[in-house]
């Protein structure tokens, strides 16, 4: 947080533009870190806006000397083309303001497209990129010469994901992605317990389908609520009614294996053994290199067939001698 109070010293408000409007509960958990980040340093946010509500007029109408933000994740690159061209579409429009990247990782696959963002970022006088691992923060430090570049956490460890009790128990659970980044984690066998991947929403049905559906309907009409105070409280909503679902799978856990950043996230959050392997362009052991390496409830598997017997025999093991004491307890940012 410190590292944010320097770079925003002198921002009395802003702008957080890039809701994820999906339910990846890892996405949630960054928008939930981001807020709680600001309300800490006091700045209030006066606009919110996803990549499909989004009218430039939304940075036109802020007051003088508003900072725009690009929320964080791990979507800076061309594995997501769509928010690619959202990002590259805020600098244009926040000519003149001063404009913060939210942790990010870096990864393109196309010289090309690694061009046109470090061309779009080059127009801009006035950008903070940060960075969530060590990899993506020398590779963005050489491509965007002209921007500074900040090697910070992932903005999750901000959140407050809430403690619950009475979960369903599971000795095992595999949070395999179903995505464009998913790996053969959800094609192996689990002996015990079960697979899965985010769950679409929790609370009550009812509430979940209130909130989505009025989420939708706000991108079907191009932003009918407007970016102040009634879009931040939906976004507020759907974000928590996503990581509470989240919440509540991974807490019923006796151990948890995955190939999601965010669920090594939340697990060390809330003190739970898990098993993780790298899937994609390698973003997970580029994190934990950079801040978890030495995480006692953490182990890294070379192949998902290995995850999947080192989590079995784990379980057992935390079956024999109970769960762990520090289930539960908030956990502090990492290099805070």
């Amino acid at each position: 947080m410190a590292t944010f109070g320097q770079v925003l010293q002198d921002v009395n408000a802003v702008a957080l533009l890039g809701y994820p409007g999906h339910r990846n509960a890892g996405d949630a958990l960054i928008w939930d870190g981001q807020c709680a980040l600001l309300r800490d340093l006091k700045i209030p946010i006066l606009a919110v806006a996803d990549h499909r509500s989004y009218d430039p007029s939304v940075i036109k109408d802020l007051p003088a000397g508003t900072a725009v933000l690009i929320s964080g994740g791990g979507n800076f690159g061309d594995l997501y083309p769509d928010f690619e061209r959202f990002r590259h579409q805020i600098l244009h429009d926040a000519a003149g303001r001063h404009v913060v990247q939210m942790p990010q990782s870096l990864y393109f696959r196309d010289p090309a497209a690694a061009d046109r963002a470090r061309r779009a970022a080059a127009t801009h006088p006035s950008l903070v990129l940060t960075w969530r691992d060590a990899r993506s923060y020398r590779s963005g430090s050489e491509l965007f010469p002209r921007a500074t570049s900040i090697l910070v956490p992932d903005m999750a460890f901000a959140a407050e994901p809430p403690i619950l009790s009475g979960t369903t128990r599971v000795p095992v659970l595999s949070l395999a992605r179903a995505d464009s980044e998913g790996g053969e984690l959800r094609q192996v066998p689990l002996p015990e317990g079960r697979h899965s991947d985010w769950p679409a929403g929790g609370l009550r049905l009812s509430a979940r389908s209130a909130v989505w559906k009025g989420l939708e309907a706000d991108r079907r009409l191009g932003g009918f609520v407007g970016s102040g105070r009634v879009r931040r409280s939906l976004y507020r909503h759907a974000a928590a009614v996503t990581v509470r679902a989240a919440t509540r799978l991974v807490s019923g856990a006796d151990v948890v294996v995955s190939d999601r950043l965010h669920a090594h996230i939340l697990c060390t959050m809330l003190g739970v053994p898990h098993v993780m392997v790298d899937s994609g362009y390698g973003k997970i052991q580029a994190f934990v290199d950079s801040w978890t390496a030495g995480c006692p409830l953490l182990t890294m598997a070379s192949s998902a067939p290995e995850a999947i017997v080192l989590a079995s025999k784990l379980a057992i093991a935390v079956g024999e001698c109970g769960r762990s004491d520090g289930r539960g307890s908030r956990k502090t940012l990492p290099g805070a």
